[in-house]
């Protein structure tokens, strides 16, 4: 099999398990959809089989990407076209063909446009007197066809020439173009008041720069006489025009600084070397902009405006412009006159990691602040300051997920205790009885991140101790808080962490298993319903984490990080990319013990569930009936996957088609270490058997 025929696959497919069978079952469906649309359109069957089988070729699409050839695709596309000329079609199949179409040809329009801005560097010298004699007659002010013809130049006139064709080019247009727009300017003067768009200005401003232009000098004074403006005091609808301004002159200069000093291309004209922006207008620019963007990051309203001018600053000089902000952040972590600068400068921070943990030759320093930083962040992480703490764990993510943990002070033989520092801060912070909602959602999603991080060690830091504090509430309450719809506020938080600990990795739960079953047999029978779902979620990602197929590693470093440094320091690779061919993702298989304990655990709870559902039914109360049924459901979802169809009779006649309702082709690969009749064997015991007995 072949895939450099195919138009534009789905390229995450290749990272999958067994890539060679989704390969071999994507040809197989793909030819049964042909087939079968083929089939109905000749046979002049629109319903059912016509709408069925679109809807399997849009999943198609959704699951393979464009995974035919180019002959195919343009067969596609006529044969939706040909079904819309059918006479009395309904409306329902007209939506279904545009529908398709709309997939099949899916940002077409923008290539075609993005064709056009690169064939204009191949048309003649005589083009731009071509399309002026066109398009000429169209610019009449007063009539709709003025924009259009502007939009066909902006399209079609080709603006980069050499110098020896400028003749030929721009300076036949652009004498003219400039007299229509003073013109049209006056008129909006005489009207209202005259106003440009701000993403204009900046890039007019930023174009006139370098090869000795004053321009630079100009906008200082501009930024001089507008400076108390800025001020965070001064509050109104006109600071939101002075702060855009700054990000679209900052984000303007970085695409200059971009086109200019990427590899030149043969195809397209070469700005002069004396016009491009040198080492030193760089640095001035930033230095121009950076005070008034520093003022701007503590504008309650426009901050996170002011954060991107900020981070397109890092960009061009890091050297310049992190220290000052890194300073600011430690002098504002203990500020109790100004508490909102410290989740100012965090939140402008977290946008800016990257440039602090990459090594550069400019600025090589920046990685020794990410451990002060990380330090010093901890006492932002307050449950009675929601804002503060959800800005923490912004940054604590944004700069954990550039970087590898990885304990390197064997490297520079000073000893490391962040690991410490950080769990014991996190097992504090966990520790009250309840929190509110909000904090309580934040709290389990850093959880499932330190989780997803390093299983072994947050397990071996929380697991325990949650399950301690489980048992303990239930040793010391009365018998009747398994009745008590009141519930435990205590061991309702608890269950909702137990709940989020069991989404670790499968194989890092084995080493718990009795202390899982202990709390589920301790606590499955409470009929308070925030409590009884959390142990429903539990068994539910109990199940899914031993028996699912997931990826355990979204690391992007493909060096081997537990070799010796001498070899590979990771610190080497902070915040740097990974060529999309080179990623290494790893998933998770389920391995025999993890079956065996699903299936143990389904055995356990599911059945005494069912019977007590049989044999009770008429005496239980709606709530413990509730309760029952809740956690059959999550069982069900956490544990079905591994249970295999149940064999029955086809449904026949159930309206009559040309073409089947399903595939023929089936998925042709194992998820699970031991034999699949013995998984299935192993289900069916545990649900499917069972089930028909109780019920029967």
């Amino acid at each position: 099999m072949d895939d450099s025929t195919l138009q534009k696959p789905n390229v995450y497919n290749r990272y999958l398990p067994f890539y060679d069978s989704i390969q071999r079952q994507a040809y197989a469906e793909f030819d049964e959809i042909r087939m079968h649309l083929s089939r109905i359109i000749q046979l002049r069957e629109i319903r059912p089989g016509f709408s069925v089988w679109s809807s399997k070729l849009q999943q198609f699409i959704s699951l393979y990407g464009y995974y035919f050839t180019k002959a195919d695709h343009l067969k596609l596309i006529d044969f939706y076209l040909s079904i819309l000329s059918i006479d009395n079609l309904s409306l329902i199949d007209v939506r279904i063909c545009f529908n398709l179409l709309e997939v099949l040809l899916n940002g077409i329009e923008q290539s075609f446009f993005n064709c056009i801005r690169c064939c204009r560097f191949y048309f003649s010298a005589t083009a731009t007197q071509e399309i002026l004699d066109e398009f000429r007659p169209w610019l009449c002010p007063f009539d709709s066809a003025f924009g259009d013809a502007m939009y066909f130049f902006d399209w079609f006139l080709p603006v980069n020439l050499p110098p020896n064709l400028h003749n030929q080019g721009f300076k036949l247009w652009l004498p003219e173009f400039l007299g229509i727009w003073e013109l049209g300017s006056r008129a909006i003067a005489t009207q209202k008041k005259d106003t440009y768009p701000i993403s204009t200005v900046a890039s007019l401003i930023v174009a006139m720069m370098s090869n000795g232009s004053s321009c630079l000098q100009y906008l200082r004074n501009l930024f001089t006489a507008i400076k108390s403006v800025y001020y965070p005091s001064n509050t109104g609808d006109f600071q939101h025009d002075i702060v855009q301004f700054l990000v679209e002159l900052t984000e303007s200069f970085i695409d200059r600084v971009h086109l200019e000093s990427k590899a030149d291309r043969i195809w397209q004209f070469k700005p002069l070397q004396s016009y491009r922006l040198t080492e030193q207008d760089i640095t001035d620019f930033v230095n121009c902009a950076k005070e008034y963007v520093f003022i701007s990051i503590f504008n309650k309203t426009y901050q996170e405006d002011a954060a991107k001018a900020f981070r397109h600053l890092t960009m061009l000089r890091p050297e310049l412009v992190v220290p000052a902000i890194v300073e600011q952040l430690f002098s504002s972590v203990n500020s109790i006159n100004e508490p909102h600068r410290f989740t100012s400068t965090l939140s402008c921070l977290t946008g800016i990691t990257r440039q602090i943990v990459q090594q550069t030759l400019n600025f090589p320093q920046g990685q020794t602040y990410v451990l002060p930083l990380l330090i010093s962040v901890l006492p932002g992480i307050d449950s009675n300051d929601f804002d503060k703490t959800s800005k923490t764990f912004q940054f604590l993510k944004a700069i954990l997920m550039l970087i590898t943990c990885v304990d390197c002070s064997s490297a520079i033989n000073i000893p490391n205790d962040l690991t410490e520092v950080v769990q014991e801060k996190i097992i504090n912070f966990l520790d009250p009885s309840s929190f509110t909602p909000r904090v309580s959602k934040l709290l389990t999603d850093l959880v499932q991140t330190i989780l997803e991080a390093n299983p072994i060690e947050t397990l071996k830091y929380i697991m325990s101790q949650t399950c301690e504090r489980i048992e303990k509430i239930r040793h010391d309450s009365e018998a009747t808080i398994l009745t008590d719809h009141k519930g435990d506020m205590e061991l309702t938080w608890c269950l909702i962490l137990f709940s989020k600990l069991l989404q670790a990795r499968g194989d890092t739960l084995l080493v718990y298993k009795s202390m899982t079953l202990s709390v589920f047999h301790r606590c499955i029978h409470i009929i308070h319903k925030k409590s009884y779902e959390a142990i429903a979620n539990a068994a539910k990602n109990l199940l899914k984490s031993l028996s699912y197929v997931y990826p355990i590693d979204y690391r992007l470093t493909v060096e081997n990080i537990d070799g010796p440094f001498s070899d590979f320091l990771p610190i080497r690779v902070w915040g740097q990319h990974v060529e999309f061919d080179k990623l290494q993702p790893q998933f998770h298989m389920p391995s025999a013990e993890e079956v065996d304990f699903a299936c143990e655990f389904v055995e356990t709870f599911i059945y005494q569930e069912l019977t007590l559902l049989n044999d009770k039914s008429s005496g239980m109360s709606n709530d413990e009936r509730l309760r029952s049924l809740t956690l059959i459901q999550f069982i069900s979802i956490g544990f079905l996957r591994m249970v295999s169809c149940i064999d029955s009779e086809e449904v026949l006649d159930l309206e009559l088609s040309v073409a089947p309702f399903k595939f023929k082709c089936k998925a042709q690969y194992s998820l699970y270490a031991k034999e699949p009749s013995e998984v299935q064997r192993k289900s069916a015991n545990a649900f499917g058997y069972r089930y028909r007995a109780v019920t029967r």
